[in-house]
């Protein structure tokens, strides 16, 4: 059903471009972003921002269609009968750099992105996205001196698996394995992706200026599939918007984020809305608290506020509703749900809060903070408020103006307990649990061996629910409600697609055969 709704849905964005929409060199669109762009290096940006302006600068391998399906995109390839070896042959595709074509791009820029990523000096978080690769983890360790990634000639890319992974194809989408010309790299002198005249990408479109909060990308006309991007200019902004429809309707913006209300006024007026159902709202635990890092101390503020879960529960898991098993197919798919055997146990939370207070070696816990945007206040102090009532435990509140501050603190470990607004980067279920393998890899600080194995069994929706339920049986942190993302759509653009989860695979916007109003 999901599936059907979402091709409805593209239809009738696409079906304008029949009639009535074009491609002209004058076409322009102006899309906004969340945050301000830091850098735009793809083997080290992870935020949502960055990544929408990379996806349109840079592209893999292959690329993932509007229904999550894995097609060609820099190149064309076949797999070997064991399903160890990937050849891939490139498309003839030339680098943009501003307003001129580069070189060619060649199967060593492939693998000089790759050795980019399992190279500790640059900082990435991306190394464990191409542990699949033959020698690709010992290479990151230190313990080898080269992996399964081999340039064969300029055009022909080579890359053998330790083991099979059917959802391989899936990860080469995303920026871990976009390409790197290392001429170039070398010359910007540490300066790479800091500035528009350090950028050099594959994509369809170039950086042509970077002033500020304002991007302006224009067509790289040595893409291999230009005519697939018949838009000439792109504006990308993240300066704030009072007003959102007003911004549509005044063509400012062509795309804007709307509140519920404003969705639902739009879509009774007629007007292009998509929905997202890719969020949590969820309570973090900082799990590098002494009291935190505590089982029961966790149980005991899950069950103090049991009160305020709709029906004494949370939302069904820790994965939302987009989550797909591998390609389209939904991870959460015949009404799945997590169990919650202790959230109603609210007579015996204070004894599990002093259980946690001695394991934690404890009388009293120091002073602690619940931290949120300001627009959640008001169920923080209801929170608080139950915390006290049932638990006779006194926590402050602090408050951030915006989403994208709250992120930098989690981001950096600096809280205690976070009513915060999770959006995963990850649209696969095993790729948002294999988080939950390292405590470098979370907000929580939290770290199970086990999540590991979701990385060797993508498509085991046996193992990933059970993944799912070792999360709340150890109240890594309480998923409180599902929410969704709304985006208006300019009625003067056919064919845009805003997707889900805005990650390394899949960035924010997707404008294959986006045209402009004639």
């Amino acid at each position: 059903m999901k599936k059907a709704v979402c091709l409805l849905l593209c239809l009738l964005l696409i079906l304008p471009g029949c009639s009535g929409f074009r491609g002209s060199r004058t076409a322009v669109l102006h899309l906004p972003l969340s945050a301000a762009v830091q850098q735009l290096d793809p083997q080290v940006a992870r935020d949502e921002a960055s990544i929408a302006v990379m996806g349109l600068l840079f592209e893999g391998l292959v690329r993932l269609d509007a229904d999550g399906a894995v097609v060609p995109g820099a190149a064309e390839w076949t797999v070997s009968g064991d399903g160890l070896v990937y050849t891939f042959t490139l498309h003839e595709s030339r680098w943009g750099v501003g307003r001129d074509t580069g070189p060619a791009v060649t199967a060593a820029d492939f693998v000089y992105g790759m050795t980019r990523v399992l190279t500790p000096g640059t900082g990435s978080s991306l190394a464990s996205r191409l542990y699949d690769i033959e020698g690709a983890q010992a290479y990151y360790e230190g313990r080898a001196s080269s992996f399964g990634a081999l340039a064969v000639d300029e055009r022909t890319l080579r890359i053998t698996l330790h083991a099979p992974n059917g959802a391989f194809l899936q990860k080469l989408a995303g920026s871990a394995f976009y390409p790197c010309r290392r001429a170039f790299f070398d010359g910007t002198a540490g300066r790479y992706g800091m500035t528009a005249q350090d950028v050099c990408g594959n994509g369809p479109f170039s950086l042509f200026s970077w002033n500020g909060d304002v991007l302006k990308l224009t067509r790289n006309e040595g893409y291999h599939d230009k005519q697939a991007y018949p838009l000439q200019t792109v504006y990308f902004s993240c300066a704030a918007v009072a007003d959102g429809p007003a911004a549509l309707k005044s063509g400012t913006l062509d795309v804007v984020p709307l509140t519920a209300a404003q969705a639902v006024q739009r879509q009774q007026a007629g007007q292009p809305v998509q929905t997202l159902r890719d969020s949590v709202l969820m309570l973090y635990f900082n799990h590098r608290e002494e009291v935190l890092a505590q089982q029961p101390a966790r149980r005991a503020l899950a069950a103090g506020m049991a009160g305020l879960l709709s029906g004494g529960r949370p939302a069904e898991g820790f994965l939302p509703p987009d989550t797909v098993l591998t390609g389209s197919e939904p991870y959460r798919q015949g009404g799945h749900a997590v169990s919650w055997t202790f959230l109603n146990r609210t007579a015996d939370a204070r004894t599990w809060w002093k259980n946690g207070l001695q394991q934690a070696g404890l009388l009293q816990p120091g002073p602690m903070t619940l931290l949120c945007t300001e627009d959640r206040r008001e169920l923080a102090e209801n929170i608080l408020q139950s915390w006290q009532k049932n638990l006779s435990v006194y926590f402050s509140l602090e408050t951030v103006a915006t989403q994208a501050e709250l992120d930098r603190r989690l981001l950096a470990g600096r809280y205690q307990i976070a009513l915060a607004l999770c959006t995963p980067q990850e649209d696969t279920a095993a790729d948002q649990l294999v988080r939950y393998a390292s405590a470098a890899d979370n907000v929580c600080g939290f770290a199970g061996d086990v999540f590991a194995s979701a990385a060797g069994r993508p498509d085991d929706r046996s193992l990933l629910r059970a993944l799912e339920q070792t999360l709340a049986d150890a109240c890594v942190c309480v998923p409180l409600a599902f929410e969704e993302r709304y985006f208006g759509l300019s009625e003067r653009v056919g064919g845009l697609t805003v997707r889900p989860f805005g990650g390394a695979d899949r960035p924010l916007y997707d404008l294959r055969g986006a045209r402009m109003a004639a």
